[in-house]
C-alpha cells in the first residue's frame, strides 16, 4: 500500500501547476475564439466544456505520471487545484462561494475520466503478473 508520504511534494506541486495551466489556456482560447462575449451563457458553457475537455487531458496525463498511486496522486491533486481554483477565481473572476463549492462535481469527474483513461496507457507495476 502506497502511504501519502510516498507522493512528492514537487510532484503534486507540478501537477497542481498543469490543471490549473491547462483551465487557463481554455479560458484564454475562448476569449481568443468569442470577443465581446464575455459574461454572456454562451461564453460561460464554452468555457466550461474546454475546461472539461482540458482537464481530463491534463489528469490523464497525471494518472500517466504516477501508474503506482494514481488514484491517491489525482485525488490530491484535485482537492488543492479546486481549492487553489477558490482562491483564483472567487477574488478575481467573480465566482460565488456556492459555485465554487458546486465545482467539486467537476473535479470529481474529471479526476475520475482523466484516471480511468490513463489505463489505456499505462498500468500498476503491481497489476503486472
Amino acid at each position: 500500500m502506497i502511504g501519502v508520504k510516498d507522493l512528492s511534494g514537487k510532484a503534486v506541486a507540478r501537477d497542481v501547476l498543469i490543471i490549473v495551466a491547462l483551465t487557463a489556456i481554455a479560458g484564454f482560447f475562448t476569449s481568443l475564439a468569442m470577443p465581446g462575449k464575455l459574461g454572456t451563457t454562451e461564453y460561460a458553457s464554452i468555457v466550461y466544456l474546454l475546461s472539461l475537455v482540458f482537464s481530463t487531458i491534463g489528469f490523464t496525463i497525471i494518472a500517466c505520471f504516477s501508474p503506482n498511486n494514481r488514484w491517491r496522486q489525482l485525488f490530491i491533486v484535485g482537492v488543492l487545484t479546486w481549492i487553489v481554483g477558490g482562491i483564483i477565481n472567487i477574488p478575481f473572476f467573480g465566482l460565488s462561494f456556492i459555485g465554487w463549492l458546486k465545482e467539486i462535481v467537476f473535479f470529481v469527474v474529471t479526476v475520475s475520466i482523466g484516471g480511468a483513461f490513463s489505463y489505456l496507457f499505462t498500468t500498476s507495476k503491481s497489476s503486472v503478473a
